[in-house]
Formats: structure tokens, C-alpha cells, sequence
């Protein structure tokens, strides 16, 4: 696929085909799948390969669902009449948002040691207790069949198709509620994972409904700035596990300006480099924010 095909200037809308109904078929088949897959599925294949629910191997089985859903979000764009590219998924976009996203984690690790080291925090090495063999599965699974394998199911297909059946990509409050609908559905796929598999007793699943909900809403709204899969996904990952080269301890508690320090550290890298992103694509790559529309 040659770039300048990307990033031709078209100003047609991105035309969702499908209609109601295989919205409906979609979320009633991810939710079955993942419900599925996490109650039965996942306990039988740690049978097969004789992992136990510490064994840190275990993330390996990731891949399979992962590799499902990235199917299945490529599958419903063609049933839509979409193509991946249209959506931010393709070799221009995986180089794009991938250099992106390494210097936003360098930047960021600098930022972190440099706020340890001038605040007096004490730094250790991150993930010294696995070895570089396993830091590398965790990291390619996590960023590439958890990541970019949510964020093509929901936000370049739900969120999408969403948007579309509310507002045609105009009006940002309807806009707005469909970017909300899309990280709702989101935080309830994950009940299933929360409950079967992380342990969390009933009660506190609100909570950490709620901690999903505002994920899924900060990925939403990665993902409409962007548009690129590859960028939020890996950035997404990132969240899930974190590209820190170092850990930063203090003898107490740090204050709150320690505390605000560490988090702009943080925060400051991602907020720029997708600001920065969204210019840059923005003169390059126009046909990405084409709004989407039903058919």
C-alpha cells in the first residue's frame, strides 16, 4: 500500500452499510465471546498447557483471543463496506503511530527520572523479578493482542459505527454520547475478565466499572483526535503494561507537588504527543477524519 493512497484528500463521509442489525448481532456476539471465552474456554486451555493462575506465563493465552477479536473487527468493516485503512489500521498507520509512540515513552521516561532524581526519589529497576524473554511477551502481547485488538473492535468499529447512527460525525454533543455509549459497552465486556479471572468480588465491581468507564472514555477520545488504531492501541497497552524502565520510591509518602510532578510527568508526554500527532495528521492524512455516516 503506497502512503499517498492513505493520505489523499477526500472529503466523502466514511459510509457505514450495515445498519441496526449487525450493530446488534456484533455486541451480542462480543459480549457471548468474551463471557465465553473467560469462564470456559480460558480454565480449559490452562488444563492443556498446565499453567496455573500465577504462572506469569499464562499471558500467553491472550494471543488467541486477541487474534479473535482483531478477526472479527476486520470481518464487520468489510461487512460495513469499510476498509481497515479507513479506520486507521495499515502499514502507514502501524509506522506512523508506532515511531509516535516510542517518543512519547521516551520522553517520558526521562521526565520521570528527571523528577526522581531532582525530588530525591529513590529509583529501582522495573520488573526485575521477570526475565527479558518474558518483559518481551508481556509487552508484544499486551500492546498488540490486547491493545490494538480492543481498540479495533471498539472504538474503530463501535465507536465508529456509534457516531455514525447518532449524528453522521456532526454535532459534538451527540458525538459525545456515542463516544460515551462506545467506552459503556467497553467497561461491561470486561465484567466477565473482572469477576472469573482478576477475582473481584461483586461489590466491588462498580468501581472498578467505573475506573473502565473513564478508560474507555480517555481511549474514545485518543482515538477521535488520532485516528489511529496502532497509536491508541499500543498507548492502550501501555496502560495495561507499562513501558517504565525504572521504579521511583520515596522514604515517605511524597508530597502532593511530588505527587503532581510524577503525574505531569506522565500525563504531559501522552497529552503532547497526541496533540502532536493530530497536527501532523492532519496535514498529511486528511482522509482519516472523514466523519462517519450510516448508509
Amino acid at each position: 500500500m503506497r502512503t499517498a493512497d492513505l493520505d489523499s484528500h477526500s472529503v466523502e463521509p466514511l459510509m457505514f452499510r450495515g445498519g441496526l442489525s449487525l450493530l446488534g448481532v456484533f455486541i451480542a456476539f462480543m459480549a457471548i465471546f468474551l463471557a465465553g471465552w473467560t469462564a470456559y474456554v480460558t480454565p480449559t486451555l490452562q488444563h492443556v498447557f498446565g499453567l496455573s493462575s500465577a504462572d506469569p506465563w499464562r499471558v500467553v493465552l491472550n494471543v488467541f483471543p486477541g487474534a479473535i477479536m482483531l478477526s472479527v473487527g476486520y470481518v464487520v468493516l468489510r461487512l460495513e463496506g469499510i476498509r481497515s485503512r479507513d479506520v486507521g489500521l495499515s502499514w502507514p498507520h502501524a509506522r506512523s503511530g508506532t515511531v509516535w509512540f516510542v517518543g512519547i515513552i521516551i520522553v517520558l521516561n526521562v521526565l520521570l527520572l528527571l523528577v526522581a532524581v531532582v525530588t530525591g526519589g529513590q529509583l529501582s529497576w522495573s520488573y526485575t523479578d521477570q526475565t527479558p524473554v518474558l518483559i518481551i511477551v508481556y509487552a508484544l502481547i499486551n500492546w498488540i493482542f490486547v491493545g490494538i485488538a480492543e481498540e479495533l473492535v471498539a472504538r474503530a468499529y463501535l465507536q465508529n459505527k456509534l457516531i455514525a447512527l447518532v449524528c453522521g460525525g456532526q454535532g459534538r454533543f451527540r458525538k459525545a454520547l456515542a463516544i460515551v455509549a462506545a467506552a459503556v459497552l467497553f467497561a461491561l465486556w470486561h465484567v466477565p475478565q473482572r469477576l472469573l479471572v482478576a477475582g473481584l468480588d461483586v461489590p466491588q465491581l462498580p468501581l472498578n466499572i467505573l475506573l473502565l468507564l473513564v478508560a474507555g472514555l480517555v481511549f474514545g477520545i485518543l482515538y477521535e483526535t488520532t485516528r489511529n488504531v496502532v497509536l491508541v492501541g499500543l498507548l492502550h497497552g501501555a496502560y495495561n503494561f507499562a513501558p517504565i524502565v525504572a521504579n521511583v520510591r520515596y522514604a515517605t509518602e511524597g508530597s502532593a507537588d511530588i505527587q503532581f510532578l510524577l503525574l505531569l510527568a506522565v500525563a504531559g508526554p501522552v497529552i503532547i504527543g497526541v496533540w502532536g500527532y493530530y497536527r501532523w495528521a492532519h496535514d498529511r492524512r486528511t482522509s482519516d477524519f472523514r466523519p462517519p455516516v450510516a448508509g
